[in-house]
């Protein structure tokens, strides 16, 4: 079958972003990386998808039900200590990082928590990191905290995108003076200041998409079960109080000694938390970890063997996607443990595959 061909003109300093990102990130060819950036923007704008679409609720449709304390437990984050980043002013990070610290604040003051509502649909396969995730659950309590109500949606997106762009844009420099591997790489996910469509992609993928017609697409904080809508605001659910209480290696640590992007408690309440409430994401955690205990330990082979897991009408693209988006949660998460012979990728279960096979 011919395939259709579109020629596309871009700014040099486009073409130069393009090709830097080919090389570092191991696309086959800027083809590649064109297809999948295609293939992502379907993916939003795909508004007959009713998993990907729900609709702002009026008042009287509010889901929101009284909720018990909680003790949040995380101490304060810090940027004492931290060497200096170019052009970037450590009293704003103060700032940021305050914003992401709950010392202090007693999760009793909280307000009514949001219901928790299981989502069917498989994760969107650009979703490869945690640590969004609780950065966003973490900002979104401790707004509450202080002004006694759950932020409105409109206040999310624009203090949400300015505060993580400026984390992101101080963990890549971390990551560069530390010298981390690719794998190891605590920026991974986050936006940048300079990279305005990095924070749309963020906000997109984690808190969600709103448009004009007032149609909300959730992220993946409402697809786990961390957050629902209450009229134009959003609330964190119990289980998204807790995975913001939880102290993080990151944010609650010196961003220059961290070793990893989230800590063992977690890791083992993430992997419950999946269990329990995310079912289609369980079952394709299960599909992998199976393909990968049966010798499948290459990405290629993974691919292949969870092929009849997945949907039948998903092309190749779509699915090469959403797999690697599996293989990089569950490595964050210890299901799989990743290493290298050679060039060549191997995998093979971790700590984390009894919990996801029980």
């Amino acid at each position: 079958m011919l395939m259709p061909v579109v020629t596309v003109s871009f700014s040099p300093a486009t073409f130069d972003a393009i090709m830097k990102v080919v090389k570092r990130a191991g696309y086959a060819s800027p083809s590649q990386f064109l297809e999948i950036a295609a293939h992502n923007q379907l993916t939003l704008e795909r508004d007959s998808e009713a998993e990907h679409r729900v609709a702002l609720p009026s008042t009287a449709e509010r889901q929101i039900r009284p909720g018990r304390a909680h003790k949040l437990h995380a101490a304060i984050a810090t940027v004492a200590a931290q060497p200096d980043h170019p052009g970037i002013d450590p009293a704003l990070l103060q700032g940021v990082f305050s914003r992401l610290s709950l010392a202090g604040l007693d999760a009793s003051s909280l307000p009514e928590q949001g219901v928790l509502q299981v989502a069917l649909g498989h994760v969107w396969g650009q979703i490869n990191r945690y640590l969004p995730i609780k950065i966003a659950a973490r900002w979104i309590a401790v707004q509450a905290l202080q002004s006694r109500q759950w932020p409105l949606l409109t206040t999310i997106f624009s203090g949400l995108n300015g505060d993580v762009s400026h984390l992101g844009s101080m963990l890549e420099a971390a990551d560069r003076e530390q010298d981390r591997p690719r794998e190891a790489m605590l920026a991974t996910g986050l936006p940048r200041r300079e990279n305005t469509q990095s924070g749309e992609r963020f906000m997109s993928q984690v808190i969600g998409r709103l448009t004009r017609s007032r149609r909300f697409h959730p992220g993946i904080l409402c697809h786990y079960g961390f957050a629902a809508l209450a009229d134009t605001a959003m609330a964190l659910t119990s289980p998204g109080i807790e995975f913001a209480a939880l102290s993080n290696p990151v944010l609650d640590n010196s961003t220059d000694t961290a070793q990893n992007t989230l800590g063992p408690e977690e890791q083992r309440f993430l992997l419950e938390h999946i269990v329990s409430n995310v079912p289609t994401e369980v079952s394709d955690f299960r599909a992998v970890l199976r393909a990968v205990e049966l010798g499948n330990d290459s990405p290629g082979a993974v691919i292949s063997a969870i092929r009849p897991h997945m949907p039948q009408g998903w092309t190749e693209l779509a699915l090469r996607t959403h797999v690697f988006g599996l293989l990089a949660r569950m490595t964050e998460l210890g299901v799989i443990l990743k290493s290298w012979e050679g060039r060549r990728v191997k995998y093979s279960a971790g700590d984390g595959a009894r919990t996801i096979a029980a």
